[in-house]
């Protein structure tokens, strides 16, 4: 004091906090996407406040609480091209931690079908199942300018592609046939995956003829080391009237030079004896080999041999996707003619968790049978493994719902499960997820399916 008296000493610890909080983003984005909006969650520490912005424009919608410690928003609507989402956390102290995320969103548009699709098609009905190969050229308002079927052309025909809200999800159009049968195929649904490179379409006539059109977009600079891998197969085989139906799952490994170094096939026959259905299950060695052209066309001849018959079996025509791990394939037995096959070949590659199966799937399948044969599409939405709903619709708007199930994953990306519909619960015999993570090719039965994730 003014004395000169000292104070005790008091001593004092302030503690300087100067660290942002803790937070992460939980939600894995894509890239790309045709959507117009994403949610996405985290984790925060608690008593921080979250705030999110889109390309500098604030989200009000965000579900947090102050003491608590995870959030969650619905981020759009997004810009066409790249959009910015900045995400802050901020604490009582006033630190503050970022994270920035970057999605580009591409809607699908008329253009992206512009160019040529080669196509590999399975059809039924109620007595016979074939397949068929050929292609189309699209313009750029999805107008076919050209394309052929052997001893089939395709003259005209649209199709009408949805830009936002789906996986380029195709809602109708026609196709017009000329030379031989003069016919219109109406497109009844179809999906294109979100690299633009493969499509499905489901079709029928006007005799009740049913197929599912599966078309591998056209490129350039493929070679023959694009081939090289274990391949998986998934495989419908249009017969004689001795079998109702048969399919098939197998792998192929090509080598180098792009022989088969190894390979086999499981095909099931079903044939009907009065009212019972009989299976026969056998198994193929195959070998031969494989030609890869500049545009990702492929052929060559292969052989299918058991212990009781040889089969030569020619690649009619194949395309490989623009992503280099999807094929397909259209392929003959060149003895008697009595088989046509139409293949999906799913190349090995890739790290896989459960999570990949997460979100919608759009699908398009054909049930390879004339005693229950069909088309059908629709979607299914998958969550941590679990089927939670969806529903499909044939050629002729009939409906079936999709209740449950349950699927699993390898972490090579084969799939396998179950899915409940309405019309009972169907087994996955065999699945494949490539390498993109957006096509998922399965074989439930009879019934080949390949799905399109919406991204």
């Amino acid at each position: 004091d003014a004395a000169g008296n000292l104070s005790a000493v008091v001593n004092a610890k302030i503690t300087l906090d100067n660290i942002g909080p803790a937070l992460t983003i939980t939600t894995t984005l894509p890239d790309t996407t045709s959507l117009t909006s994403k949610e996405i969650a985290g984790t925060k520490e608690a008593n921080a406040d979250v705030n999110i912005s889109l390309n500098g424009n604030s989200i009000s919608a965000i579900t947090q609480t102050h003491a608590g410690t995870t959030w969650k928003a619905t981020v759009g609507t997004f810009d066409v091209g790249d959009n910015d989402i900045v995400v802050t956390a901020t604490d009582p102290d006033g630190n503050v931690t970022t994270k920035t995320l970057t999605i580009t969103n591409a809607p699908f548009t008329a253009a992206d079908l512009q160019g040529t699709w080669r196509i590999v098609s399975a059809g039924v009905n109620d007595t016979s199942a074939w397949t068929r190969y050929g292609s189309m050229t699209f313009g750029a308002s999805a107008n076919i300018i050209s394309g052929e079927y052997p001893l089939l052309t395709y003259i005209s025909g649209n199709l009408t592609l949805e830009p936002t809200g789906t996986t380029g999800t195709i809602t109708g159009g026609t196709i017009i046939q000329s030379e031989g049968i003069n016919d219109t195929l109406t497109i009844s649904q179809g999906a294109m995956d979100i690299n633009r490179s493969m499509l499905t379409l489901l079709v029928a006539d006007t005799a009740g003829n049913k197929e599912m059109l599966t078309a591998v977009k056209t490129g350039s600079g493929f070679t023959l080391s694009d081939i090289v891998g274990k391949w998986y197969m998934y495989d419908v085989t249009a017969a004689t009237p001795t079998y109702s139906s048969i399919v098939g799952i197998g792998t192929m490994v090509f080598a180098d030079n792009g022989d088969i170094s190894s390979g086999s096939l499981t095909d099931t026959f079903k044939s009907i004896n009065g009212s019972t259905t009989v299976k026969t299950v056998s198994t193929f060695t195959i070998t031969g080999y494989i030609t890869v052209a500049d545009d990702g066309g492929t052929g060559g001849p292969t052989t299918l041999y058991n212990n009781q018959a040889y089969w030569s079996v020619y690649n009619d025509m194949g395309q490989m996707s623009s992503q280099k791990n999807i094929s397909i394939v259209r392929s003959s037995e060149t003895y008697s003619g009595a088989f046509s096959n139409k293949f999906i070949l799913v190349k090995d590659g890739g790290s896989f968790s459960i999570a990949d199966l997460n979100g919608r799937w759009y699908i398009e399948a054909i049930t390879n049978n004339t005693a229950s044969f069909g088309i059908f599409g629709g979607y299914m939405d998958i969550a941590a493994g679990k089927v939670i709903g969806g529903q499909t619709r044939n050629v002729d708007n009939e409906i079936t719902n999709i209740t449950g199930g349950t699927l699993t994953i390898t972490p090579a990306g084969t799939v396998t499960g179950s899915v409940i519909t309405s019309d009972g619960t169907q087994s996955i015999t065999a699945g494949k997820l490539d390498s993109t993570k957006s096509i998922m090719t399965i074989m439930s039965g009879d019934t080949l399916l390949i799905g399109f994730q919406q991204r």
